[in-house]
């Protein structure tokens, strides 16, 4: 039998199975051919999401904020893996962000409920402190800003584990290939183990890997097994360090999956389980007392060929496509103007204008106010995501040209907002010396998914 709940089914559970709806406007996200889907639990209403994503350049382990909000990691060719977050409709919400993940890269990012975080792992090669020609492998959970790069250590240093995945806002549930779970609350100097499986099974040792818990916070569902052949689903007594129990041990979860388990998923409240093995996401609908035997399945292959599954609350609502350079309009765009930005919106005109405010802060500065205050801040109004660079190069000399300032400001969204040009230090180290400095201001936008637009002028700074 395949992915059959442990517990014999008779005729109660196919009754469960037909009286159980689909959770309250929930959709499942997920990866297929490449590219990030979207369907309701049945596997019904399937909304392709992005439409560039190939073999090369895939998209991998989606997930959803509350909002809908869809975050997936995605390397470009020849890079790294990248934090890609976008509406429904595969509008891109900021550009792609790096994380500092040595090794693999950030690999199966998750995004917290309310859209904020991301959490993520990776594994990298470390020295054998006991062999001098050895090399081990570590993993390690890490936690971004999900709309931007964030050191390692910005928000937190769970310090081991993987497959993360999150309760509320400010934990996280890790493993670590071990037969222990791990949890990670911020503010934590580190992660803490959580349970071991001898804890909740007597005499069992088998490896816990990916863990999900129900945002009812009531359920968990832990795939066990060196070989992941086994789907657990255990009963919460409450938040971490709380342990959690078999609710029933005749009836405690799945087996017999086509390959592997993988990313157990929850629906809203809690009645539908979903998850993925080799052949593409199976769901089962869940007895809210998972006690009750007969309400636990059957399984059922809802999205053949489909990996990485997500339950999110939001139902599928993209709206129209996006603009051009974006995931679900990879059209190329032309430049100038930029047609990702606002109907007949000239961004060198707009940059031009912003060079010229610049030209005239750093004038009534001069060196001696430019050295005081360290920066200038000036307004620009972007009519579309991107990022504006600034970058002030000059030399009091004919030599070589210094960076002597620069900046930089990301847009989520179409808005005005200030960007700061801060002066160097080799920028400071050349203006204490100088009596006047010959100089080049130059300004990018970036439009997300676009094409760069630069300007630039020639400026003099006296003392």
């Amino acid at each position: 039998m395949r992915a059959r709940a442990l517990a014999a089914l008779g005729i109660g559970a196919m009754l469960a199975l037909a009286s159980a709806a689909p959770a309250a406007a929930d959709s499942l996200v997920f990866v297929r051919d490449n590219n990030v889907w979207l369907s309701n639990p049945d596997g019904s209403g399937q909304y392709q999401v992005t439409l560039d994503g190939t073999a090369a350049s895939p998209y991998e382990s989606p997930s959803q904020a509350n909002d809908g909000t869809v975050l997936a990691l995605r390397a470009p060719a020849g890079g790294r893996n990248q934090l890609w977050r976008m509406t429904q409709s595969g509008r891109l919400l900021n550009a792609p962000a790096n994380t500092p993940a040595p090794g693999t890269g950030a690999i199966d990012t998750r995004i917290s409920p309310d859209g904020r975080l991301a959490a993520y792992w990776f594994v990298t090669t470390v020295s054998d402190p006991l062999c001098t020609f050895c090399v081990d492998a570590a993993n390690q959970a890490g936690l971004s800003y999900s709309d931007r790069f964030t050191n390692y250590n910005e928000i937190g240093t769970p310090n081991t584990g993987g497959w993360p995945s999150w309760i509320g806002n400010d934990t996280i549930v890790i493993g670590n290939g071990s037969a222990t779970i791990w949890y990670y609350k911020l503010g934590m100097p580190e992660a803490n183990d959580w349970f071991a499986l001898h804890e909740v099974i007597a005499g069992e040792l088998f490896t816990l890997l990916d863990a999900d818990a129900a945002p009812t916070t009531d359920r968990l569902a832990v795939v066990r097994g060196d070989n992941q052949e086994t789907l657990l689903l255990l009963k919460m007594n409450g938040l971490p360090p709380a342990k959690p129990s078999v609710a029933n041990p005749t009836c405690n979860g799945f087996a017999s999956p086509t390959g592997k388990f993988v990313d157990p998923t929850w629906s809203t409240d809690g009645r539908m389980l979903a998850w993925q093995e080799n052949d593409g996401v199976w769901v089962s609908p869940i007895p809210a007392d998972l006690a009750d035997c007969s309400g636990i399945g059957p399984a059922t292959l809802r999205i053949p060929g489909a990996k990485t599954p997500d339950f999110g609350p939001a139902a599928i609502n993209p709206g129209a496509r996006p603009p051009c350079g974006n995931p679900g309009n990879p059209t190329a765009c032309t430049n100038p103007p930029c047609t990702t930005c606002a109907p007949g919106e000239d961004v060198a005109k707009k940059l031009s204008a912003l060079l010229t405010a610049e030209a005239k802060a750093l004038g009534r500065l001069g060196i001696r106010g430019l050295l005081k205050k360290k920066r200038t801040r000036i307004a620009y109004t972007a009519g579309a995501p991107g990022a504006l660079a600034l970058r002030l190069t000059g030399s009091p000399t004919a030599s070589r040209a210094t960076l002597l300032a620069s900046g930089r400001k990301s847009f989520a969204a179409a808005g005005t907002a200030k960007v700061a040009l801060n002066l160097t230090r080799k920028g400071t180290r050349v203006l204490r010396r100088a009596r006047g400095v010959r100089a080049r201001l130059r300004a990018t936008f970036t439009p997300v998914g676009g094409t760069p637009t630069t300007a630039s002028r020639k400026i003099r700074l006296k003392r």
